[in-house]
């Protein structure tokens, strides 16, 4: 697991131990990227982190500022982000995601990307939070990894492009 471009391109990560988290291929990341394009400046969530790749390569890329929230894996997403010194450019947060989004309430973004476990049913409701609170801005992106063999109905949200990759699928989707 690597950083595929930006100011730390090549930059190995910190691997997690456990199988508890499932880091998203590098071929599928570097795609993510290819078509969210131009992420200079932008503010990014990444919610259920894992590792922290995604932001993390987010902040490589030249966004201003990631926020990355996990309730199982601060700790490594804090080494990985020490790893690339973007210490100054991250907070994290550990705690499930109802308690994280309800942290941010006072916060947007332009950029939110979320990879929860896959077959629980987190991503309508972590959306319907993100509403809630108007974490998105109008103009922002939510990106939901999900499986691959997962139909998701997210409403407020209108989908726009799904991309899939082996087990994985990105949802491209856009507020309404």
């Amino acid at each position: 697991m690597r950083v595929i471009a930006g100011s730390v391109k090549g930059r190995k990560l910190i691997s997690p131990d456990s199988d508890a988290i499932r880091p998203t291929a590098d071929r599928a990341k570097e795609n993510l990227f290819n078509i969210l394009s131009d992420i200079n400046g932008t503010k990014f969530l990444d919610l259920f982190s894992g590792t922290g790749a995604i932001g993390i390569e987010a902040l490589s890329r030249g966004a201003s500022r990631a926020v990355f929230a996990d309730v199982l894996s601060a700790d490594l997403i804090k080494k990985n982000l020490k790893l690339t010194r973007f210490e100054n450019l991250a907070k994290v947060i550990s705690a499930d995601y109802i308690t994280a989004l309800r942290r941010l309430k006072n916060e947007q973004f332009d950029i939110i990307f979320m990879d929860p476990p896959y077959n629980c049913g987190l991503v309508p409701l972590a959306a319907k939070i993100i509403l809630e609170y108007d974490l998105l801005k109008q103009s922002g992106l939510m990106v939901a990894e999900v499986s691959s063999k997962e139909y998701i109905c997210i409403p407020g949200f209108k989908l726009y492009n799904t991309r899939k990759y082996g087990a994985a699928a990105f949802l491209f989707l856009e507020r309404e």
